[in-house]
This record gives C-alpha cells, structure tokens and sequence, in this order.
C-alpha cells in the first residue's frame, strides 16, 4: 500500500485523517507543521502528502513548492477552509493534485485519496515501461551495431575476395589472349613482309582494335586499373575505358581534383562508378551518362544519372541485381551510404556518399 504523509497543525484532524486512513491499510506518517514534513521526507519514502494550507512557520504552498521542486513524483493534496480556498484553487494550477475543503468527511477523503494512488500507480507503472523501453532500445541499438559490423567485416571480405579474382581473370586475359594476339600480329606483319593489301591492311587494324579491346577489358577488371586518391582522376579512367562505345556520351562534372586521402576508398568508389555506367550501357542502352563529382564538408559525393530504360527494383530475371548487389556491398566496405533510383523508360541514378576521414 501507499505510504501518505500527513500534515497539519490541528492534532484531532491529523488524527482523524490517519485513522480513516489505516482503516484502508495505508502506511501513515504525521507530521505537526510544514517544517517538521520537510524533515522527515527526507529521512522516509513518501508516496501522498496531505497538508493544510494555513499552519504556523511555512504555509502548505510553501511545502508544495518544495515537493515539487525534490519529489515530483510525490502526490500532494491540500486541506483548506473557506478563507483559503482561493489559494487551494491556484495551488491546482500549481501542481497539486486535488484539495479538500473543511470539515473533512471520510468518503471523500477516501475517494481522493483512492484516486490519487491510481494516478500514482499509473504513473509508476508509466516509468517502469519507459525504462524497459529504453532498455530495450539499447539493447536493440547494441545488437543493431554487432550486426553492422559483422555485415561491414563481411562485405569486406567479400569485396576482397571478388577483386582477387577479378585481378588474376584480368592478368590471365593480359598474360594469355593478350600476347598471343599481339605474336599474332608480328607473325602476321612478319609473313606479309612488306606486300601488304587493302585487306590485309584492315586485317591488321581490326587486330590491333581487338588488342586494345582485350587491354581494356583487363583493366575494367583489374581494381587496380584506376587506382588513385582523386576521384575525378578516378571517374576520366572510366570513361577511357568506356570509349569503345561511341554511342554513349559520358560527361565529368567536377569543379576541381577531389580527394579521398585513401587511395583504397578511391579505388572502391570507382568501382561503383564503373558498375554504375556498365549498368546504364549495357542494360540500359543509355546515350548519355553525367558523372558529377563533388567535396563537401562532412565527406565527397558523387553521382552517376543516366538517360537509359530505367527498370523496376527487383524484377525477375533483371541481371542489374548483381550489380547492385555488388555496388551495395562496396559501398558498405568504405562506410558509404548509396542510394538508387531508378524509373522505366526515365533512367537512373547512383548516389553515394563518402564519410571525410574522422
């Protein structure tokens, strides 16, 4: 039960009060003056306060001032006579809980009083369910951390182990396809000696166009290919790689170098760069790319807008979703943040942004 304190200097009313109050088994305490309440709050665990508003040394609204001020869990209620009655009413406004007017009946103490312990055990059930929820909160805050840095210790190892591949497929296509066409080209040049034709002439030059072809898709596997701190330099290695494909315009809007100070970063940004326009001209026939690079206070960002098909988020049999995957997994791999719209028929766009260094 409730522990209730009560306060006035009239000893037959405190005694009445805590009488009909113990009939209810309600913890009691008394308390002759405002002063001598103010003692023992702080020496006794108090739930209600019931105090007459006129008394001797410190009125009842001084007490209620201070309850409110050092226990504002505490409940009070005010006993009043006519005289005072108006100080009662401002007193509500104040923060007291109810008031009872002179001469005190049982029952409607004891509604008051039951009303104001609902109240209080309302408000104690209340603080319980915040403080579980917040413990809750961290707890799921916690478990949300672990989670993101197993998914971003993973993403790593993912990356890694994809651009191992994609580097030795790249030296394998260098080491291999790539010198075998170039002694292709010399044994060929070698036979012809000199008596070359208009037929042999342009044998030839679609033979360096395949070599140069094969050296380019080695470096568009190769991570390593476009490794730089600067991203703008970064985005132009691209678009030469890119310039096989002369139906698709790609423009570079940056204002000046913008660099990571981690020429790792770089790399794996421009590695989305790179899946990015592979995305917009292989899949959606895109005419015209814009790269749009630039450095803010918080980090860089950059931007790949395509005018292409566009496509629908997760849509069966769509070869994007690798891409994506793999862009996705990137971005987690440096802490960035990328975000993609896409639109049919309207295009898309890539966003990512990269946090500065801490």
């Amino acid at each position: 039960m409730e522990s209730i304190l009560v306060v006035d200097d009239e000893k037959n009313i405190r005694i009445t009060i805590s009488e009909f109050l113990r009939e209810r088994k309600y913890t009691v305490h008394l308390a002759e003056d405002a002063l001598t309440a103010v003692e023992l709050l702080r020496e006794t665990p108090i739930d209600l306060v019931i105090t007459d508003i006129m008394m001797p040394r410190m009125k009842g609204t001084d007490l209620l001032d201070h309850i409110r001020e050092e226990y504002p869990d505490i409940k009070t209620i005010l006993i009043t006579g006519q005289a005072s009655l108006e100080n009662a009413t401002a007193s509500l406004r104040g923060g007291a809980f109810d008031y009872l007017q002179k001469p005190v009946t049982k029952n409607t103490l004891l509604s008051v009083v039951e009303n104001a312990c609902r109240i209080l055990t309302l408000d104690r059930l209340n603080r319980r369910l915040m403080e579980e929820n917040r413990q809750y909160r961290d707890h799921l805050e916690e478990l949300v951390h672990r989670k993101s840095e197993h998914l971003f210790r993973l993403s790593r190892r993912i990356v890694t182990v994809q651009d191992d591949e994609r580097r030795q497929i790249a030296h394998e296509i260098e080491d291999t396809i790539g010198k075998s066409l170039i002694a292709l080209k010399l044994n060929l040049q070698s036979a012809l000696d000199g008596r070359g034709s208009a037929e042999s002439d342009a044998l030839l030059e679609h033979l360096d166009a395949i070599i140069a072809r094969t050296r380019t898709m080695a470096s568009s596997l190769d991570p390593l290919s476009i490794a730089s701190d600067d991203l703008v330099l970064v985005a132009n290695r691209i678009r030469e790689e890119f310039g096989c494909f002369p139906s698709c315009t790609i423009e570079i809007d940056a204002a000046a170098p913008v660099r990571l100070g981690d020429r790792e970063q770089a790399a794996t940004a421009g590695l989305i760069i790179r899946e990015a326009v592979s995305n917009a001209i292989r899949h959606g026939r895109a005419t015209l790319i814009k790269i749009t690079i630039r450095s803010e206070d918080a980090g860089s960002t950059l931007e790949v807008r395509d005018n292409g098909c566009g496509f629908t988020a997760g849509k069966p049999g769509d070869e994007r979703g690798i891409g994506i995957l793999l862009m996705q997994e990137r971005a987690s791999a440096i802490r960035g943040a990328l975000t993609i719209q896409a639109i049919p028929d309207e295009g898309c766009t890539v966003s990512l942004s990269i946090p500065g260094s801490a």
